[in-house]
Parts: structure tokens; C-alpha cells; sequence
């Protein structure tokens, strides 16, 4: 594990250029500060080489883990794929209750069950908005070998709200509705550029 996060870093910075956004410049992981020895964890991408620092944070991630910086790579807001925090490590107004339904009621004191299950990404045409793209986890079994995923969520998020810390304008809206892979989203930039 070591050495795959070591590779990837190396080509984090071999494939960014020095004027780029950095949108992804801290990452955001771990558990509940139930766990000092390994609690929460940001990894930043701002200094080489990257820093690790220890959040206490109470909550867990579990698998799924977000963030969004601003341009510059100053740290806006993560989520566990239940709840979206802001720069603050403090809950987003109107933050909680992502992905409503039986399978978040349960399991969500540990995170979001999904790998990949969100993404933020920063709205094409206002800098102060940021869109949260969120998968639904539902368990066909009580076993966890039946889950899937059920609907594709977006919240809308405006950072110079609630004095510049943040705030959850819209969320929950479906965007898609079907037998979806458990995770694994991801974006890519559209040919035109944007």
C-alpha cells in the first residue's frame, strides 16, 4: 500500500503543472479520533513533498472519501458520503442527511459504505459554487454481498455562505435512477475543455 501511495504521488506532481487549479490538493481520509494512532488524516499536496497531518475528527470515512479545494488548494469542504464538513472540520449548514434511505439510516455512524461513492467538483461558470456528486448505497442481503447502488445524487454547495465557511444551497437532487455499480465515480474533462 505504501509503495502504490508513493507512485502515485510521484505522478501527481509529474503530471500537474505548476499554474493548475488545485482543486484536489488536499485529501481528506480516516476514522473517528476514536482511533488516535490512526484517526483522521489530510494528506496535502500544497508543499513537496506532501504533508500528512492528524485531524481529530469524530466521525469515520469508512471507504468513501471527498474534498474540494479552491483554486489556490486552500481545503472548502469533504464528506464521508453522510455528512459534508467545511474547512472548519465543523458540519456544513444543512449538511447532513446525504443519501436518504434505509442503508444510510444504518450505516452511516460509520461512513459511507461505497468506494468512490461521491465527488465534488467546481461549478463551470460561478467560482463560489461547488457541486457534490453522490451514489446511493442499498443492500440487497444483510450479508453486504447483495449491495448496489440505486440512484446518483448532486447537492449544490455555495462556499461564501454562512460567513465564508459554506453552506448546502440544494441536495439530494436525483440526477439518475437504476441498478448503478456499488461506486467507483469519477470525472473526466469533456472535449470542448470544460
Amino acid at each position: 500500500m505504501y509503495k502504490t501511495l508513493t507512485i502515485f504521488i510521484i505522478n501527481f506532481y509529474l503530471f500537474n503543472t505548476a499554474d493548475a487549479q488545485k482543486h484536489d490538493y488536499i485529501w481528506t481520509m480516516g476514522y473517528g479520533s476514536s482511533y488516535p494512532s490512526y484517526g483522521g488524516t489530510n494528506i496535502n499536496f500544497n508543499s513537496v513533498p506532501p504533508d500528512t497531518d492528524y485531524i481529530k475528527r469524530n466521525f469515520n470515512f469508512n471507504w468513501d472519501c471527498s474534498s474540494i479545494c479552491d483554486e489556490k488548494g486552500n481545503l472548502l469542504f469533504y464528506t464521508n458520503g453522510c455528512k459534508i464538513f467545511n474547512k472548519q472540520n465543523k458540519l456544513t449548514q444543512n449538511g447532513e442527511g446525504l443519501n436518504p434511505g434505509q442503508t444510510s439510516t444504518d450505516f452511516c455512524s460509520l461512513g459511507n459504505l461505497m468506494t468512490q461513492g461521491s465527488l465534488f467538483l467546481p461549478h463551470p461558470a460561478d467560482t463560489s459554487l461547488y457541486y457534490l456528486f453522490h451514489l446511493r448505497p442499498e443492500y440487497i442481503e444483510k450479508d453486504f454481498l447483495g449491495g448496489i447502488g440505486d440512484k446518483i445524487y448532486y447537492t449544490l454547495l455555495d462556499k461564501s455562505r454562512a460567513n465564508g465557511d459554506g453552506e448546502v444551497l440544494s441536495k439530494n437532487n436525483i440526477i439518475h435512477e437504476d441498478t448503478l455499480a456499488f461506486g467507483k465515480m469519477t470525472a473526466v474533462r469533456h472535449g470542448n475543455g470544460r
